[in-house]
């Protein structure tokens, strides 16, 4: 069995510069009479809900993800984890820092214009009459859908996109991007047979890349994209750059064209997967993924939002410290505060105390509400409250505790 601990893992975000509006254009619809009115918390929301989609959370089935709206805004993961989940945990910052810099969203709009650019280019490169001679394929899944936009822009006729029609034919491989050329490496080895004459038509790749396919491939008489990606390792790495390529080279062999760190694509049908090492399996796993599911039609198929937490500005009395998340896992209530890596759990009138002094309702009632519900001597309830807002002061899970009552305040301090 898995040994697991509660723990919390948690960052602050500055959305203005992290999730700057023209370079991640999502902001999450959290509705009306949220209290939540700022794009950027929209946007933070936004990621919270790309981050719960990723491969790499579903296996935490344990814990929640928890989306702090109100400044000081940020992420924070509460439950019960594995050694091995704490690691990955400690993957994303790292991600966060060096990929939503550089996030590059292609929208359906700039989609079809690239896709008229790298037509544009086939045409350039090979004429109309010699393109009408080429069969067509799509890798899947991506592939497929930059085909059926291209066939249109080059007016394609439909017998010429079924590649196994004439193997005598150039055969033209399309995809959406190439990172490592993997995928293309693959399909090139496997399904693209005994041809002779190859293409190899993307929206997005380094122009190194394309060079090495050029170079190692003697069938491919073309690696053409319509936009080039910008290789930001040596700007990551620094010095240790080499040794950076080095090791990810040896780990994937001769099978990619090229070791790099590239803009974070993200498209309306799909999101590369941004791989990372596992030294618990020693293998690449994927990280952890930055476009919401309501704008990326793959990342719709991972449902983890039942475990992502909006936690919405107070709007009682008590306020919570500025570390402070909370959250709701299989019926409990989790609470952490960041910087002392406090997590403790409420459950039944504790919980509905916590939750209660949040709300906008007075102390009073909520105390009024709880002691009908759980039957017990009201002044017993509301000195339980009053040691239990005392201690969340104490260990700095709040900065301001609910006023009650004058009578019941004079009440105990003369009991």
């Amino acid at each position: 069995m898995i040994e697991r601990s509660t723990r919390a893992f948690g960052l602050f975000i500055d959305p203005e510069q992290l999730l700057a509006a023209d370079r991640y254009p999502f902001e999450a619809d959290i509705g009306p009479g949220s209290g939540v009115t700022t794009p950027s918390a929209r946007r933070v929301v936004a990621l919270a809900s790309a981050l719960v989609a990723s491969p790499v959370w579903q296996d935490m089935t344990q814990a929640i993800l928890v989306a702090r709206t109100q400044p000081p805004q940020g992420l924070a993961f509460l439950g019960h984890f594995s050694d091995a989940e704490v690691e990955r945990l400690h993957w994303l910052p790292a991600q966060l820092q060096t990929q939503l810099p550089h996030f590059r969203y292609v929208s359906w709009q700039q989609a079809e214009a690239d896709v008229e650019e790298l037509a544009s280019r086939l045409l350039a490169h090979f004429g109309a009459e010699e393109l009408r001679a080429m069969s067509f394929v799509g890798i899947p899944r991506g592939g497929l859908i930059v085909l059926g936009m291209l066939s249109y822009a080059l007016n394609l006729r439909s017998d010429r996109l079924y590649a196994e029609n004439d193997p005598n034919r150039p055969l033209v491989v399309v995809d959406d991007c190439s990172l490592s050329g993997l995928r293309f490496r693959q399909y090139l080895t496997g399904r693209a047979g005994d041809r002779e004459t190859v293409v190899f038509a993307h929206l997005y790749s380094h122009p190194d890349l394309r060079s090495a396919v050029e170079a190692r491939e003697h069938r491919v008489i073309a690696a053409i994209a319509a936009r080039d990606l910008h290789d930001m390792s040596p700007q990551l790495y620094g010095d240790g750059c080499s040794t950076w390529r080095s090791r990810w080279q040896e780990r994937s062999g001769e099978h990619s064209y090229m070791i790099g760190r590239f803009e974070h694509l993200g498209f309306p049908w799909s999101e590369p997967d941004m791989a990372f090492w596992d030294a618990d399996t020693h293998g690449t796993r994927e990280g952890w993924r930055l476009v919401p599911p309501d704008r990326c039609l793959k990342n719709r198929g991972a449902d983890g939002t039942t475990r992502l937490c909006v936690q919405l500005p107070e709007q009682g009395q008590m306020r919570l410290a500025p570390g402070t998340f909370y959250g709701n896992l299989n019926g409990k209530t989790l609470v952490a505060e960041l910087e002392s890596r406090q997590v403790i759990a409420f459950e039944g009138v504790a919980a509905d105390l916590w939750n209660g002094f949040l709300s906008p309702d007075e102390p009073e009632v909520v105390l009024d509400r709880l002691q009908a519900e759980y039957n017990v001597p009201g002044e017993q309830l509301r000195a339980d409250a009053m040691e239990f807002t005392q201690e969340l002061l104490r260990r700095g899970f709040i900065i301001q505790a609910p006023r009650f009552a004058a009578s019941f305040t004079a009440t105990s301090e003369g009991t």
